[in-house]
């Protein structure tokens, strides 16, 4: 097998380089553009689980791999939601054909999220491989975040400040 060309070599190790250089940033990266429904050559749970690896001798370094990990999945589950929420159902129809899943799976959930609200994109984001398919009908749906919220419900709102909601 015949050597890698000088010009090669020198470009993996400078991407090398900088990865090592930007690990945090990486990571970042890497499980945003899944989260965002983007498929990517290996599973992020990989990489997630190489930086638990080499991090798990030190609290701190594990701490900092959870809270990029959290952080990615926010910022990556968002970008479907927003196209979703900003385009609506033709862009989720769209996305949902790339997935191949079909128009009455997609109005099943669609109406299970209008009925159920955070919850049901909770419960959905559960399912494996649904996770960006939740984000997608959340967003057609205009669910928000705070709809099932014990405090934004009017049950909460009469039963004091205390008081118990099941929202």
């Amino acid at each position: 097998m015949p050597p890698l060309p000088a010009v090669f070599r020198d470009a993996i190790r400078a991407l090398v380089g900088v990865a090592l250089a930007h690990q945090y940033l990486l990571l970042f990266v890497v499980v945003a553009i899944e989260e965002a429904g983007v498929p990517l050559p290996a599973p992020s749970d990989v990489v997630i689980a190489a930086y638990g690896y080499r991090a798990r001798d030190d609290p701190q370094a594990l701490a900092i791999v959870v809270l990029v990990c959290a952080a990615a999945s926010t910022v990556g589950t968002l970008v479907p939601y927003a196209l979703t929420w900003r385009f609506g159902e033709a862009i989720a129809l769209r996305m949902a054909g790339w997935l191949e899943i079909d128009r009455a799976t997609v109005k099943r959930w669609e109406d299970r999220i209008k009925r159920g609200g955070f919850r049901a994109v909770f419960i959905g984001r559960l399912v494996p491989g649904a996770r960006v398919v939740m984000s997608l009908l959340a967003g057609t749906s205009r669910s928000r975040s705070t709809s099932s919220h014990p405090r934004s419900s009017p049950r909460r709102r009469s039963t004091g400040r205390y008081g118990c909601s099941s929202g």
